[in-house]
């Protein structure tokens, strides 16, 4: 199995709903559970289910996804035959270079699906996390005989507006696919995992954006397909979870910290493996007060942190409260400073006696309304909060803000802090030069 499928990751799309985390940061790459990249999840899952053939299709803020994955050492795809390739667009004769949609993305890499004896191509998306063993899907794609079969799981009313509902008959046979539905009724929740056969795959690719111009896998490709030939549903029953949206994102990382998580990272038999950070381990003084958290190595705890998650090299001093937040990597947290229901990113600096999230719930947030407004406050990556600095729940602040450029009467609930594409482009590419960590 493992020499006749080839995996393509889509891991190129715009990740606007989590705001600045992912300012130059792409999506898939964004921290998870303490110590994991988003991206880990997917390639473990290939790993273990014996694909070594991958290809990651990437197109916005690739430069983080690229300084992880590496050569692909710590999933074992450092290899001669197979490994793992990041797959950008490239200028073609007719003058296109951006991927146009997710069936473009293909297209434009159809040389990568390989010869004649690939059977398959597993299409899978970056930016989930769930454990998946793929070998049972695709002997349920075999038996079938079909051109493509859909992975689909069971999710809730609200949350099945966000994906693609899926209506199967007594057989498994694919009845109705509809994208987004503005109406609710029963049925599965496509995982946005499909695997075709590749030589049917190789023609309708070609047919579709060759031909007729059309660029995207559900409407130009999957959803013709269920109306023309007999595609099926592979019911998935494990975890499963999107985090394209922020509350999705939060969600998740704070289920882990429940007695019996539906996601389990300490299971050995199906490690979620990734890049290794080199960091000492974990510190906590006796003035810490710890309480049902995740602190990842290189941390030095001498405050109080409770239902939380710490990333590896946070200090956080004496004196110091962290609460219902996730912290990312090498942030710092004074003494006194008091962070509630936030996501700090890596490099931030908390000043003397700050609040970060504190307070009542407050009004949605004027610039992110869908987004920010269940009380997560949002501080990017390098930036500066000073001493005694207030900021609200439901906020934003942008990466890279410097303390003199905040409001100097702080930042009431449901304001943001924003700072112009071109100036974060310049900030990032200057620090680039100095620390490579910032683009991470």
């Amino acid at each position: 199995m493992t020499m006749d499928t080839t995996v393509l990751i889509l891991a190129g799309g715009r990740a606007e709903r989590l705001l600045v985390l992912t300012r130059l940061r792409a999506k898939c790459a964004i921290p998870f559970g303490g110590r994991f990249r988003v991206i880990d999840f997917v390639l473990s899952n290939c790993v273990h289910s014996g694909l070594f053939r991958i290809g990651i299709l990437a197109q916005y803020n690739p430069v983080s996804l690229q300084h992880h994955i590496g050569s692909g050492r710590p999933w074992d795809l450092d290899r001669r035959e197979g490994g793992v390739s990041i797959l950008q667009p490239y200028a073609m004769k007719g003058g296109g270079v951006f991927y146009r949609g997710t069936a473009d993305a293909i297209y434009q890499n159809l040389d990568f699906i390989g010869h004649e004896r690939i059977k398959e191509v597993l299409v899978l998306s970056g930016d989930q996390v769930y454990k998946m063993d793929y070998r049972p899907f695709i002997e349920y794609h075999r038996s079938h005989k079909s051109p493509l079969t859909i992975a689909v799981t069971q999710v809730s009313e609200e949350d099945i507006k966000r994906f693609g509902l899926v209506n199967i008959d007594c057989n498994g046979r694919v009845v109705r696919f509809i994208e987004k539905p503005k109406e609710v009724w029963e049925g599965f929740a496509s995982m946005g995992i499909y695997i075709f056969d590749a030589n049917y795959l190789r023609e309708v690719i070609e047919e579709r954006c060759g031909c007729e111009e059309r660029f995207d896998i559900v409407n130009d490709i999957v959803i013709p397909l269920i109306e023309e030939k007999g595609v099926y549903a592979y019911v998935f029953g494990g975890y499963w979870e999107d985090i394209g949206k922020l509350s999705s994102y939060y969600e998740a990382n704070m289920a882990l910290l429940d007695e019996f998580p539906k996601l389990n990272l300490y299971d050995y038999s199906w490690r979620i493996l990734t890049r290794e950070n080199d960091m000492p381990a974990l510190r906590i003084q006796t003035s810490a007060n710890v309480s049902c958290s995740l602190i990842c190595n290189g941390a030095v705890i001498k405050g109080t942190v409770m239902n939380s998650i710490i990333s590896g090299g946070v200090v956080v001093d004496e004196g110091a409260y962290i609460s219902n937040s996730i912290v990312f990597e090498d942030s710092y947290v004074a003494r006194g400073a008091k962070i509630e229901n936030a996501i700090v990113d890596k490099l931030v600096s908390v000043g003397r006696n700050a609040s970060i999230g504190v307070g009542d719930r407050g009004p949605y947030n004027e610039d992110f309304p869908e987004d920010l407004n269940s009380g997560i406050t949002l501080i990017g990556k390098g930036a500066v909060i000073p001493e005694g600095y207030r900021i609200g729940k439901n906020c934003a602040v942008d990466i890279f803000v410097k303390d003199y450029e905040l409001p100097t009467e702080g930042i009431e609930s449901g304001k943001s802090v924003l700072l112009p594409e071109s100036e974060i482009r310049l900030r990032g590419e200057h620090d680039i030069l100095e620390r490579e960590v910032f683009w991470d």
